[in-house]
């Protein structure tokens, strides 16, 4: 199945969802988080970041 165009976040909308600031989302991304550039702009689907989460923290973090 496709991913749907509501299925993409900003790394500012990420930030806001997820309760952390951009630049931890620019440091996920370094460390591996997958995205998705369009011209100047870097997306992020969603159930990747799910995945890129229960596979990079430690439980009770």
């Amino acid at each position: 199945m496709e991913p749907a165009l509501r299925d993409f976040l900003s790394a500012k909308d990420l930030a806001e969802v997820l309760g952390v600031t951009t630049d931890t989302v620019l440091d996920w991304r370094r460390r591996g988080l997958p995205f998705y550039r369009v011209g100047k702009r870097v997306w992020f689907e969603q159930h990747e970041v799910v995945e890129f989460i229960k596979s990079h923290l430690k439980a009770g973090e």
